[in-house]
């Protein structure tokens, strides 16, 4: 982090920096910010802030007093600091899934819709009901991933038969 609070002249270059670190804590960076500073100087940075934020217990008080007693250029501190306050729920919950990831992926979201199929030939007309059930994942790399399941009545009852296993 000192490297971003020390080298970085440009106010507006180090919001952007540092946008990038804390919204892509676990994954990885944006090609456009090489342009700006090196990619591993970006990752340095994001592993000293995961690591500063995980020994504060994510305390957000327990944080800012710790970077206070950092020698920092006290606009660049405080601009960071309102930064990772409006994100520390985000961070929190990516870290929960980053941790998660690292024994496979993890549903990030999910969402269903009930459709009506319809079909007809000459001799016969049908209809049957299908439920859509869209995941969103993530992997231990930060890659999304969606996933859109087709499930008929039989499917869906034998789905329902195996969470109720589990639950018992």
């Amino acid at each position: 982090m000192d490297i971003i609070f020390k080298k970085i002249n440009s106010i507006e270059h180090f919001d952007i920096i540092c946008n990038e670190i804390i919204n892509n804590m676990y994954t990885r960076s944006d090609e456009k910010i090489s342009e700006i500073v090196e990619n591993n100087v970006i990752q340095t940075a994001k592993q000293e802030l995961r690591t500063i934020i995980s020994t504060n217990k994510y305390d957000i008080n327990m944080i800012i007093e710790h970077l206070n007693t950092k020698d920092w250029n006290q606009e660049k501190l405080i601009a960071f600091l309102d930064l990772l306050k409006k994100k520390l729920s985000d961070i929190v919950l990516m870290s929960i899934y980053h941790h998660n990831c690292s024994y496979g992926e993890v549903i990030t979201s999910f969402d269903w819709l009930l459709k009506l199929v319809l079909g007809s030939s000459e001799s016969k007309t049908s209809q049957y009901p299908i439920l859509q059930l869209i995941t969103s994942s993530i992997n231990f790399n930060g890659e999304a991933n969606t996933m859109i399941y087709d499930l008929d009545k039989e499917m869906v009852l034998r789905m329902i038969n195996s969470l109720e296993r589990v639950i018992t």
